[in-house]
């Protein structure tokens, strides 16, 4: 019988055959025993009892093991639910087991630090194979690490020294080699650009390498040791007066925590330290802005004399306008506070006419040093006027105040209150305009006159008679600083728009006089004077 079919069959009927196969011709045939129940094929099995499926998988094993030339291998035991469940719980011990462990976190000095080592140790062991192509790859990674601009004032690493040093000698060591040996193409590359950078860099380190070469180990512990924050003092007590109340801190002095718990101290004699370290801070990419303008805000607390407020002013101003550039629009709390800033530059210089914030400043100063009209007795064409001259900018940031207004309006559902109370702050910046106004008359600059002024009809062109004189009224109580041309002077809100209009066509810029043209055309036809709009609409030539 075929062995395929004898599998199928079970131990008892296999057995007998084998018998009567090897039995002698002669001998008498056995009685037939009872015939048992033909079984499944092991093949179509998928369930049965549990004693049949075993008997019949001894039986099989024991054929195929007394059959030589079978080399089936046998077939895997099913794994059972205990199995699996066994499985498991070992894995829960497991993952418990590392849950248990103690964590240590690593700051990022530290992981720095270890970072160097790594990679200084990877320098020295390509160095020592002469692979100068891993060496120059190591030395680039290295060179990264170390560059990175994280402190200003941290010392230069002794890893990165040691870097340098065993790289120097190693090349310095291929030059007695025979110089005929053949060299692959890709190393002289490599060797080539290695020395081309460590001749450069060398060059740059040379005072710390030549501190490093004297003491390596005294060097890397002084590393250490600037690298590791001061101590904090303790906090003094203030006084108790009466038991309840406390003394006032000073006003000119104030101690602010900075990173790393360092202190950091404002006071009126460092301004100008921590007004370059802003501006050197300033449009970098990892810069707080946030604390960039509480910075300038504690500095104009600090400020004492008209020069030091008047450059705090200037660069907080310039850092509002920076807080946010990827938003549509500007805060509305951040675009009050420019208002009011700007109010109080302007009427400071107004107050002050000494000192001038100029954008065509030709003439080098130094910002470190306190600047009064008695120190400074020339101007930039030699004439000795005493007016201390500061490189900024009013009409720029009138212009940033009044573009950013506009297009909070453009951005705010014109359906909401939002909308109605946005509209409420254009008073305070049309009296801001009017002071801008008032500040370049005074002193003549013709240019950035006339360009404030056109933002200033551009307020009132379109609307009606009540609404300028509502704007107009809030400059009457600062009659000190109201530009020339007001309602009083004109008479009527049309008349205002008239006198503005003629003082914008007597200007020198061509944009400004067409943008003139056509306020003043839209003014008339909104007063129902629409044969005086049509003349000058066909007169100017616009259309």
């Amino acid at each position: 019988m075929s062995r395929f079919f004898r599998d199928a069959s079970d131990s008892s009927s296999s057995e007998s055959e084998e018998e009567l196969l090897s039995s002698d011709d002669n001998a008498p045939a056995k009685p037939a025993q009872t015939q048992q129940k033909q079984p499944m094929s092991r093949f179509l099995k998928t369930a049965g009892d549990s004693s049949s499926s075993s008997s019949s998988s001894s039986s099989s094993d024991e054929e195929e093991s007394d059959d030589g030339n079978d080399t089936r291998p046998a077939p895997a035991a099913r794994k059972t639910m205990a199995d699996f469940r066994k499985t498991a719980n070992a894995r829960d011990d497991d993952e418990s087991d590392s849950d248990d462990a103690p964590k240590t976190v690593k700051s990022a000095k530290d992981k720095k630090i270890e970072e160097m080592q790594t990679i200084g140790k990877a320098v020295d062991n390509a160095v020592k194979i002469a692979d100068w192509v891993a060496t120059s790859n190591e030395f680039e990674k290295l060179a990264k690490l170390v560059q990175k601009p994280t402190n200003v004032t941290e010392p230069v690493p002794p890893h990165w020294l040691r870097a340098i040093v065993s790289i120097e000698a190693a090349l310095a060591a291929t030059k007695d080699k025979d110089p005929k040996k053949k060299i692959n193409a890709n190393v002289a590359r490599a060797m080539n650009g290695l020395k081309q950078r460590i001749k450069k860099v060398a060059k740059e380190y040379e005072e710390p390498i030549k501190k490093f070469n004297e003491d390596p180990e005294k060097f890397e512990k002084e590393y250490l040791l600037a690298l590791e924050p001061p101590p904090v003092a303790p906090r003094q007590p203030r006084p108790v007066v009466d038991g309840d109340t406390t003394v006032a801190d000073d006003p000119d002095q104030f101690t602010t925590v900075g990173k790393g718990g360092k202190g950091v101290q404002h006071t009126s004699e460092t301004i100008f330290k921590d007004l370059a370290q802003v501006n050197e801070n300033r449009g970098k990419k990892n810069t707080d802005r946030v604390e960039q303008v509480r910075t300038l805000e504690k500095l104009l607390a600090v400020a004492i004399t008209t020069y030091q407020r008047i450059r705090v002013l200037l660069a907080l101003i310039a850092a509002r306008f920076d807080y946010n550039p990827a938003a549509a629009h500007m805060p509305r709390d951040a675009w009050m506070s420019v208002q009011e800033e700007l109010d109080q530059l302007v009427r400071l210089l107004i107050r002050e006419p000494s000192y001038s914030v100029d954008e065509a400043v030709d003439f080098e100063y130094d910002e470190m040093v306190e600047r009064s009209p008695e120190t400074v007795k020339t101007d930039k064409e030699g004439r000795e006027d005493g007016i201390v001259r500061i490189r900024g900018s009013i009409i720029s940031f009138v212009d940033r105040l009044d573009d950013e207004f506009t297009r909070s309006l453009q951005n705010i559902d014109p359906h909401g209150t939002e909308y109605i109370e946005r509209l409420r702050d254009e008073q305070g910046l049309y009296k801001a305009i009017c002071l801008a106004e008032s500040f370049f008359e005074r002193t003549s600059r013709d240019d950035a006159r006339a360009r404030v002024i056109m933002r200033r009809l551009e307020h009132i062109y379109y609307k009606p008679d009540a609404v300028v004189e509502a704007l107009e009224q809030i400059l009457g109580a600062d009659a000190a600083n109201r530009p020339v041309l007001s309602l009083q002077s004109a008479g009527n809100p049309q008349g205002l728009v008239h006198s503005i209009c003629i003082l914008l066509y007597k200007t020198s810029n061509p944009i400004l006089r067409t943008r003139a043209m056509l306020c003043h055309i839209y003014n008339h036809a909104l007063h129902n004077d629409f044969y005086t709009a049509r003349d000058m609409i066909l007169m100017s030539h616009l259309q």
